[in-house]
């Protein structure tokens, strides 16, 4: 059974459409009306009714024979209704007696109207929905005639055609009104003219743009209303043009164009037309809108393009004239860009859209041994696109004949304000000749350090070859000492790369030489430096020297005087010709070793005669005398001479780095000597201070600022924690020298990547400042030492760190100068913590 709901006269589209007539609610409607009341006369029917049915009620649009209710409501409720079984049943519905139909028999018609006969038939919209009936009835039972029926049929035929004609016209009117809507609502101008250039049509906005309003601009020429005077005869040749054409060239195309306002003001419009017939007459249709602040707009656009042509002109010819090497990569992390000096450097352009995979390979960029390509995700410029800021990578590139060429590299991301990645930068900076210059440094200092910490001629000879083969990067070093009976040369040592495997080169037993024989025989026979290929190598040796990989050997003598001591033999993987500057560092560390390893000889024969630690205890007075009395005024005026060649311009290059590591020695040697002297001074009792007021917080920030970039170097971090007013009565130059000591040690005893903690409160009588760190730590059995001259603990002296075992002995002494106290303990988690007590200012 159907409900309310899924009834036919329920159907939203039957409904819209039957509200779309505009019958339902409509007066008296003249074509229809002639239609009924030629139904009633034709076929002698007491009414005849053309009824609309929605889902409430049915409405009659033209009823003939209405008399009464009916024709003041012209409607009637559904419970009164024949005429909704037409819709229901989209067919014609007869009836001869309502009476006796089973399903009209109760139908509140037949009482209240004498509703007895019916024949209706569906009045149906165009799209086939059935929107009410064309119906006849009378009040008494009736047999319709066939001819009757024919009849109310075709006139349901014509009254179906005025409702269509209605809905036609309807939509029509709603389409013209939709379509005047869009146009005043639009913003763009809307202008129709019609073939004399006069005005049909102008819309809000063409008011809001050219200041006419409609009823002054419908009608007028519009090349009086917005054509500039000196265009209006072009204008009004080109009106004549389509007249005569019937076409406009124009049509279909944006045109940029001039325009006046009411006011006079002339504009720059863009304008697009169509030209139809509209009734047999030319129409052009016209949008307009005004782009002044697109014409300036665009003129900004071409000036700034102008400006970053030239900033791109001036950028290029700025970073071709640079000596670095500049690449760049784009939004999409490909390559992008080589200045001159790194396409010189590469000897070849940038290949624009390379991806980051294959730069290293393409470009040989390795890694700072020389022979591992760096990986694609560790190349610079890729690192930097990735957000990542680089600074001093080193990379090595083989230069177009081969030669290693080595940088340190810079990059970071290029982004926006607002974020966006525009790509990334990349500077390449050349060190080669400075990194070469450091590496011998690093060996003659590391060498220099062997020799001051080794205690023994075979020590020092070892650790010089280790020192001299890692600094330089070469595979192999070995060392070899004359016999004492001089018939044959013994190797003492041998040194291999970490991560090298040459034991069948260097073997696990002893190994000796006569004179002449292999390369240490051979320098031994001829005491000077021997450099080349594998050509020196004895036989026994030549084929696993091969297998090894050795390309180069060096190898120089250990002289004391004229005679050969030992030699120092360095096997390489790589060719390398003879080189000057690194022949000259490896003759004077051969030099220096040879000294050292004859002067140890001379020691040991000197120690052999006395007592150990009273020849020591003596050899210390007698050096501190030797500082005090013969090395100060030496060591000052060749500070001062020192001081006066860094200031003189004409000093530069090699010279300069000489003189400035002269000068770092004569610093360094000016303290050891001031320890020692305050020592002396503290044994006679005249070290002197003077205190006065002051605040030991500055002094604290003051040194840690000074101790950071070395505590940088090291990856250190320094936490500083300080009351706000620590005052205490020093001396701010002693107190300093004695902060400086605690901190400077702290520093140099912490491992890389460890902290030291640095905190000052007032509590009691004084303040009191705490120096901890997480370094290696003092054996707890040496604590008591710890404040003795010269005393250095064990795992310093076993860790190879360099010191004099001076400086606290001196900073206690400062400290017990002031009245305070300086103590030292174990730190939790490990490391040293000091403590400095000093006295407050009084009220």
């Amino acid at each position: 059974m159907r409900t309310a709901l899924d009834s036919p006269l329920a159907a939203p589209e039957r409904l819209r459409v039957l509200r779309a007539t505009g019958l339902l609610d409509s007066g008296p409607v003249p074509s229809l009306d002639r239609l009924t009341a030629m139904a009633a006369r034709l076929t002698g029917a007491r009414l005849a009714l053309v009824s609309l049915v929605d889902d409430e009620r049915q409405r009659f649009a033209s009823g003939c024979g209405l008399t009464g209710r009916l024709e003041r409501d012209r409607q009637t409720p559904l419970s009164h209704s024949f005429c909704q079984y037409v819709v229901i049943d989209e067919a014609p519905l007869i009836i001869t007696d309502a009476r006796a139909d089973d399903r009209l028999h109760a139908n509140l018609a037949i009482a209240d109207y004498d509703v007895i006969a019916y024949a209706g038939f569906p009045l149906r919209a165009p799209n086939g929905q059935v929107l009410g009936s064309f119906c006849v009835t009378d009040d008494k039972p009736r047999a319709w005639t066939e001819e009757e029926l024919a009849t109310v049929r075709d006139l349901a035929a014509a009254a179906e055609s005025e409702i269509a004609l209605r809905l036609l016209h309807g939509e029509q009117v709603l389409a013209s009104k939709r379509m005047q809507s869009v146009l005043d609502s639009a913003y763009d101008a809307y202008v129709s003219i019609d073939a004399d250039g006069d005005v049909v049509a102008w819309n809000a906005a063409a008011e809001r743009l050219f200041g006419w309003s409609a009823a002054e601009a419908m009608g007028r020429p519009v090349a009086d209303l917005i054509v500039p005077e000196r265009f209006r005869d072009m204008h009004r040749a080109g009106m004549a043009r389509v007249r005569d054409t019937g076409q406009s060239q124009l049509a279909g195309q944006r045109l940029q164009l001039a325009a006046t306002d009411r006011t006079g003001r002339e504009f720059p419009i863009e304008m697009t037309i169509q030209v139809v017939h509209e009734q047999g007459e030319l129409i052009s249709h016209a949008f307009l809108h005004d782009i002044t602040d697109r014409v300036i707009a665009t003129k900004e656009l071409e000036r700034r393009n102008q400006e970053i042509e030239d900033d791109h002109a001036f950028l290029q010819a700025l970073l071709d004239s640079l000596d670095t090497g500049v690449a760049a990569c784009d939004s999409d992390g490909r390559l992008a860009f080589f200045n001159r000096a790194l396409r010189e450097i590469h000897g070849t352009d940038a290949t624009p859209g390379s991806p980051g995979e294959s730069w290293s390979q393409r470009y040989g960029l390795y890694a700072a041994d020389g022979h591992t390509l760096v990986p694609a995700d560790e190349v610079p410029l890729a690192r930097a696109f990735t957000g990542e800021v680089v600074e001093r990578q080193q990379l090595v590139v083989p230069a177009p004949d081969g030669t290693p060429r080595r940088f340190l590299t810079n990059a970071r991301p290029i982004d926006t304000p607002d974020g966006r990645r525009l790509g990334a930068v990349a500077a390449m900076h050349e060190v080669t000749d400075v990194h070469r210059a450091e590496v011998l440094r690093r060996a003659r200092h590391a060498v220099a350090q062997v020799l001051s910490e080794a205690t023994s001629a075979e020590q020092a000879a070892i650790g010089a070859v280790s020192a001299v083969a890692d600094a330089l990067g070469w595979l192999c070093g070995e060392y070899w000492q004359v016999g004492e009976d001089r018939r044959k040369i013994v190797r003492l040592s041998s040194h291999t790369a970490a991560g090298r495997d040459l034991t069948d080169f260097t073997g696990d037993g002893p190994l000796e030489f006569g004179r002449g024989e292999g390369l240490p025989g051979l320098v031994w026979r001829t005491g000077a430096e021997v450099w080349g290929g594998r050509e020196p190598i004895s036989s026994a040796r030549a084929e696993a020297a091969r297998e090894a990989g050795i390309r180069t050997v060096v190898g120089l003598p250990v002289r004391a005087g004229r005679r050969v001591l030992g030699v120092l033999a360095f096997f390489l993987d790589t060719d390398l010709p003879h080189d000057p500057d690194i022949a000259a560092v490896l003759d004077t560390i051969g030099a220096h070793l040879g000294r050292f390893v004859e002067r140890r000889r001379a020691e040991d024969l000197q120690l052999a005669l006395v007592d150990a630690q009273q020849e020591l205890d003596r050899m210390k007075d007698e050096l501190t005398a030797l500082v005090i009395h013969e090395l100060r005024n030496p060591i000052g005026v060749i500070r001062g001479y020192m001081e006066t060649l860094l200031e003189s311009p004409a000093l530069d290059g090699a010279d300069r780095r000489y003189a400035g590591v002269v000068d770092r020695n004569a610093e360094h040697l000016q303290r050891l000597v001031d320890d020692l002297l305050d020592l002396a001074r503290l044994d006679a009792g005249h070290l002197s201070i003077d205190p006065r007021p002051m605040s030991a917080g500055r002094v604290l920030r003051e040194v840690v600022e000074n101790h950071r970039p070395n505590a940088d170097a090291k990856q250190l971090t320094i936490g500083l924690r300080l009351e706000p007013h620590l005052p205490v009565h020093a001396d701010a130059h002693r107190l300093r020298q004695a902060l400086d000591n605690l901190i400077s040690n702290a520093i140099k005893y912490t491992p890389a990547g460890g902290h030291v903690t640095v905190t000052a409160e007032t509590g009691g009588d004084g303040v009191t400042v705490e120096i901890s760190d997480t370094g290696i730590g003092i054996p707890a059995e040496q604590y008591p030492h710890l404040f003795s001259r010269f005393f250095r603990a064990s795992n310093a002296s076993r860790e190879g760190i360099k010191g004099t075992g001076l400086g606290l002995a001196v900073t206690k002494a400062i400290v017990e100068a002031h009245q305070g106290t300086l103590a030292a303990r174990p730190a939790e988690g490990g490391g040293t913590t000091f403590t400095v007590t000093l006295p407050a200012v009084e009220a």
